[in-house]
């Protein structure tokens, strides 16, 4: 500049000016690099849109969008999130990280519903459903199906036996069974039919 000031009639002023370009592109691009943020990138741009960095800048914008994207969805896992960065980013590198996320999702809200229902009909068709289990461990299901199996055939004879303490010695020992729960309404009624047995002599 002051070369340019002293001589602005000289035949080197043009090489001079793009010096002070080249130097002040230098400059911007060293500043966005330091902050390495979206909005330093598009600062740069905003100046050199055609410039020596300005290819890289908007590369790094891409890649900056991605990862904050990425980042969202880890931060909240939700299916909804991972499938709209599939979407907005489908070549992306992280695009089986998504997929995973997904199915595993999916599977573990599966897993949750028949957890609740809690019967061996249920555990057996989400085993049937996810063979390649990524959100529980199909050896440990298998393990509580027999256990549910075994509850269920000894609520079989406690029906059959009809008694109020064999229900709630069944209650006692099988405790995280739905049968239990059965056992306890069935329990309830009796309790209710002699109460109004007592209550109407």
């Amino acid at each position: 500049k002051a070369f340019i000031n002293q001589n602005p009639k000289s035949k080197f002023v043009p090489q001079a000016q793009k010096a002070i370009d080249s130097l002040v592109e230098d400059n911007d691009w060293a500043i966005a690099e330091l902050g390495d943020t979206i909005p330093s990138y598009q600062k740069y741009l905003e100046s050199h849109k055609k410039d020596l960095h300005s290819e890289r800048a908007k590369n790094r914008i891409s890649y900056l969008k991605e990862k904050y994207a990425l980042t969202d969805c880890n931060e909240n896992p939700k299916v909804d999130c991972y499938e709209n960065f599939l979407i907005e980013y489908p070549n992306s590198r992280n695009k089986n990280h998504a997929q995973y996320q997904i199915d595993f999702l999916n599977e573990q809200k599966e897993f949750e519903y028949y957890k609740e229902i809690n019967t061996i009909e249920g555990f057996e068709t989400l085993m049937a459903e996810y063979p390649e289990a990524l959100s529980y461990y199909p050896d440990k299901l298998l393990a509580y199906i027999n256990e549910l199996q075994i509850a269920k055939d000894i609520y079989t004879e406690v029906l059959k036996e009809n008694q109020p303490q064999t229900f709630q010695t069944f209650i006692e020992l099988y405790s995280y069974s739905n049968y239990a729960d059965s056992a306890q309404t069935i329990l309830d009624v009796k309790e209710q039919q002699d109460w109004s047995k007592i209550k109407n002599s």
